[in-house]
């Protein structure tokens, strides 16, 4: 529990950079949903239509696989991330940072000093609530428009033609944020954050962390305590690495100063038991790994694998029969299009003696669509072919070939 007032560090080497990659951070993260390609999101979670965006490319929900594979990428990302550097993410990137951040802004601008008392006060912390409650509504906006098409959203919004469903999705992201934004804070680091946790297993000597200097404290600290007011956490970083640190290194802007002023270097910094960390080491070489072949699989799933997907598999209720002089075969054809666009589908069959009932010269394929087309193949009863070939392909010259026996009438 903090036991001396709060103070936001105004500048400093580490507060001055934070302030950089957090605006960058925060304003690619509000930017995601909008960015879109011929109708295809960078990201999206489409509720709506049961299917996702990823780098402009459409999939839908069945192919959930893409998703764990792109969870498990970021998953090994952050633990490397965090054997190497500590909990950077969580004070230079994390989201829940970010915004407190922005909120401690507004605070300060509405109650800058304590000499304001009476109506005036009031009427400055109800101003405070509600910029902050303003700004949560809008995060809360970017949070649904995550899985609401943010243009569709607006245009339903302005025609009030808005579901239910949104209302209710804005509703509960608007509550779940302004508590945890507003009241709990940091205090969601310490004792709900589940990364939080699970860094004490991920720690180890090699690991760079926020650290106190023991030895020279007891002769050079002035016991002035600014390493903690400005604590996010409210923790006193003297004590030693704790579950609440989120390594924003306020406390060592906070030091920094006072230490210049008695000529000495800074009791507050940095610190790994190597100079310089190995990027490739014991667990981090194992997490790198997985992560590089997460990575691959997503980039494989993305950016270079076939659109269209074809099966062919026999109709057990007709096969083998024989009509008129010839064998009939009957099958059933599955074309699935794994893309957003339409595609224009041929099928064809060799050898020239097998013919194809019916026909299939061409056939529309819409975006996201699976079609199950019955087919027969048939076969002059004098011919010694156990086998044929199907081919489908599309206008595109992607082109699918499926070998297929036979079932010939003894």
């Amino acid at each position: 529990m903090r036991k001396v007032p709060y103070f936001h560090p105004e500048s400093g080497t580490y507060t001055n950079r934070r302030r950089w990659v957090g605006l960058f951070f925060f304003t690619f993260l509000i930017g995601v949903p909008f960015i879109v390609i011929d109708g295809a999101s960078l990201f999206l979670l489409d509720v709506v239509n049961m299917e996702f965006h990823l780098f402009f490319r459409v999939f839908p929900f069945t192919q959930f696989y893409v998703l764990f594979g792109l969870t498990i990428a970021g998953v090994a990302a952050l633990i490397y991330v965090t054997l190497i550097w500590g909990r950077v993410w969580c004070g230079w990137m994390c989201p829940q940072t970010i915004i407190t951040d922005f909120l401690r802004v507004f605070e300060k601008f509405w109650l800058p000093r304590k000499n304001i008392k009476g109506v005036k006060r009031y009427l400055r912390l109800i101003a405070s609530y509600a910029t902050m409650t303003g700004f949560v509504f809008l995060v809360a906006l970017d949070v649904v428009w995550y899985f609401i098409n943010p243009y569709d959203f607006l245009n339903r919004l302005t025609t009030g033609t808005l579901s239910a469903f949104a209302i209710g999705s804005l509703l509960v992201s608007f509550i779940i944020t302004w508590l945890d934004m507003v009241l709990v804070r940091q205090s969601f680091c310490e004792y709900l954050c589940p990364y939080a946790k699970m860094q004490g297993a991920l720690f180890s000597e090699s690991t760079t962390v926020v650290a106190y200097d023991e030895k020279r404290g007891e002769t050079d600290c002035t016991q002035c305590l600014m390493c903690v007011r400005v604590c996010p956490a409210g923790i006193d970083i003297r004590d030693g690495l704790q579950m609440s640190c989120i390594a924003c290194a306020a406390c060592a802007d906070a030091c920094e100063p006072i230490m210049a002023k008695k000529g000495k270097e800074n009791l507050v910094r940095y610190w790994s038991a190597e100079k310089i960390p190995s990027l490739i080491k014991d667990k981090s070489l194992i997490v790198a790994v997985v992560g590089l072949l997460a990575t691959i699989f997503v980039i494989w799933q993305v950016f270079f694998k076939v659109d269209l997907q074809v099966n062919l598999s026999r109709n057990p209720f007709f096969t083998g029969k024989i009509i008129d002089g010839q064998i009939v075969n009957g099958y059933t054809l599955v074309l699935d299009n794994l893309g957003s666009d339409e595609k224009r589908i041929s099928v064809s069959i060799s050898p020239s003696e097998f013919k194809l009932l019916p026909t299939v010269n061409q056939y529309n394929l819409k975006g996201n669509e699976t079609v199950r087309l019955p087919l027969m193949v048939e076969l002059p009863v004098e011919m010694t072919e156990t086998g044929f070939i199907l081919v489908v392909e599309d206008e595109e010259g992607d082109k699918k070939e499926i070998k297929q026996g036979f079932f010939r009438v003894k």
